[in-house]
């Protein structure tokens, strides 16, 4: 599994654990963990644009299994 599929990965459970503790997470904050989560699993920091949707894909995943449906 490369690098970023690992990131991907990891960003969709870390929704999924804001979520479930009722955490609503700002785009600063969001973008935070992506980078932490890229520096964990050894991956390269992505471009700004790419870390801008990444962020901000983390926190609409929250909400969307926070407030399903």
């Amino acid at each position: 599994m490369s690098a970023m599929k690992r990131v991907w990965t990891r960003i969709n459970t870390a929704a999924t654990k804001f979520a479930e503790h009722k955490t609503l997470i700002s785009v600063l904050e969001s973008r935070n963990t992506v980078l932490k989560i890229c520096r964990q699993e050894k991956a390269e920091s992505p471009p700004p644009a790419a870390l801008q949707y990444l962020s901000t894909e983390l926190v609409r995943l929250t909400l969307e299994r926070q407030f399903p449906g």
